[in-house]
């Protein structure tokens, strides 16, 4: 698999950041993920699970236009605008379904299949710094 290729050639040691994004990508060939979802406000997080080749879309949910477009061209990216990532439990939980009705309809990936999400720490919910 590419990702392995690129794991085992990237300096080590990698920061935790990228060794997190890294088992996200991982794990999706692992768990017969059919989507990745990652919270990423500037794109770091989204470029550093694309950079590990996943089997899989991703889609970034992500606030910011430069993202957007740097997404747009990067493998395996997806983005997913919105105004503001919300900061209540209920309200990330409508959100994540929203990006997974998208996903299906759009169509990129069945309805039913497992989806790896990736999200901040504590109650921030960008992956970017602290995933």
């Amino acid at each position: 698999q590419v990702g392995t290729f690129i794991r085992d050639f990237t300096p080590k040691p990698v920061g935790m950041v990228e060794a997190v994004l890294t088992c996200a990508a991982k794990n999706a060939v692992d768990v017969h993920a059919g989507l990745i979802v990652v919270f990423s406000e500037s794109g770091e997080a989204a470029r550093l699970i694309s950079k590990y080749r996943p089997c899989v879309p991703v889609v970034v949910v992500t606030t910011s236009a430069v993202a957007r477009r740097c997404c747009s061209s990067t493998f395996a990216l997806h983005p997913y605008v919105v105004e503001a990532l919300p900061t209540g439990e209920e309200e990330q939980r409508q959100l994540l379904d929203r990006v997974l009705a998208y996903a299906v309809k759009a169509p990129l990936c069945p309805q039913g299949t497992v989806v790896v999400v990736v999200r901040g720490a504590a109650a921030k919910l960008s992956a970017d710094t602290q995933p």
